[in-house]
């Protein structure tokens, strides 16, 4: 995704920035610590780190990580078999972040404002059904064959909508789900995931958004 991203935005360097997005560029422009700060970020990138984790261009410069922020917040992510799957602007930002300066960019209180902005934007388009169409077949889909059985078995079961409450079978009706949000947070099936003392707020079964790591016995 990022790489298909990164052509349009070359070849349209003279796109429309999302009011979001061109806030952000008027801070980094009109702060010359800022300014000086975002260089240094990807500059301090070494050299040998041309391709992103995922194997798509590294980003050099802010003028391209806004062209490509102003088109990400504007799709909903597609399926692929990485770790930054659900997180395309962690995968454009992964090396800046790790950098000095990148530190010093990040917990800026008047960056993460901005930020923020974006995000929420974000946030909402991915609640809109407009965000339903990576919900498709196709190889880039959620609900290809593939797809399916992949979190069908990172879920721990043999199929997915026996694992998942969808509200339809019919793959062209998206199983139901009514935006990229609503499935990406979808339910389990009762019984699916009993949970100890359901009743007891105190109780926590795991933590939210993680997985055991390593289990041994008989140590």
């Amino acid at each position: 995704m990022a790489k298909k991203i990164l052509k349009e935005a070359e070849s349209e360097e003279n796109q429309k920035l999302l009011p979001s997005v061109q806030a952000l560029k008027n801070l980094i422009e009109s702060d010359r610590y800022l300014y000086n700060v975002t260089q240094m970020m990807f500059d301090e990138i070494p050299e040998k780190y041309v391709d992103t984790p995922m194997g798509t261009p590294q980003v050099r410069n802010y003028k391209q990580m806004l062209l490509m922020l102003n088109r990400i917040i504007q799709r909903a992510p597609e399926f692929n078999t990485t770790g930054l799957v659900g997180t395309p602007i962690n995968e454009i930002l992964d090396y800046p972040m790790a950098t000095k300066a990148g530190y010093v960019f990040f917990i800026n209180p008047k960056i993460n404002e901005k930020l923020r902005d974006i995000l929420n934007y974000w946030g909402k388009f991915l609640q809109t059904p407009d965000s339903t169409y990576v919900l498709n077949t196709s190889k880039n889909g959620w609900l290809s064959d593939y797809a399916l059985n992949e979190m069908a078995k990172v879920a721990d079961g043999d199929k997915f909508t026996t694992i998942f409450k969808c509200t339809s079978e019919d793959r062209e009706k998206h199983l139901g789900f009514t935006s990229w949000d609503n499935f990406f947070t979808r339910l389990f099936n009762p019984g699916i995931r009993p949970v100890q003392d359901p009743d007891d707020p105190d109780s926590i079964a795991n933590a939210c958004e993680s997985a055991p790591y390593r289990i041994a016995h008989n140590l």
